[in-house]
């Protein structure tokens, strides 16, 4: 994985911290994922910028803020994990937010197809738009971004270069 600079952050988070919402939300965090947030809380990398095959296949790009976790160091200036986990309200089981964009959208970890992984699929779920799966049921639209954890940190970039 590329050196990740660190544009923000709001410090260290134990990884007692993280391993309890994986607990949680019944999920296996990559081990890189857990190193890097428990490193930098609430993690705006420098190079934050990635491209995904959007609708009709088009290349398209967002940037990337990681979602925090709760410790005497935060101060509510960005999202805590746990408030962006709504499970039934149009985001479909095994769909974990772990970040956002500045549009809105949401950085995912995708467990749908293997719920017992810890190196899941980085999806994008976008926050106003949505499809009906097989029984009606509306969930916001789905976009494939990296094979893993790994792949999606190697694949961000900076705007400006």
């Amino acid at each position: 994985m590329k050196d990740v600079e660190v544009f923000d952050d709001e410090g260290s988070v134990g990884r007692s911290i993280i391993h309890s919402f994986e607990k949680w939300v019944g999920v296996c965090f990559p081990k890189l994922y857990v190193s890097l947030l428990s490193k930098h809380n609430c993690l705006k990398p420098a190079r934050d910028v990635f491209d995904f095959a959007g609708y009709d296949g088009e290349i398209d790009s967002r940037d990337v803020s990681f979602l925090g976790y709760q410790t005497e160091q935060y101060d509510g200036r960005n999202g805590l994990i746990e408030d962006y986990q709504e499970e039934g309200e149009f985001n479909p089981r095994g769909i974990v937010v772990i970040g956002d964009a500045a549009n809105g959208d949401f950085i995912c970890f995708d467990y749908r197809h293997d719920p017992k992984t810890c190196n899941p699929p980085v999806v994008l779920m976008i926050h106003d738009d949505f499809m009906e799966d097989q029984e009606g049921q509306p969930w916001r639209v789905i976009f494939d971004v990296a094979p893993s954890f790994e792949a999606f940190m190697d694949m961000l970039y900076s705007d400006e270069e």
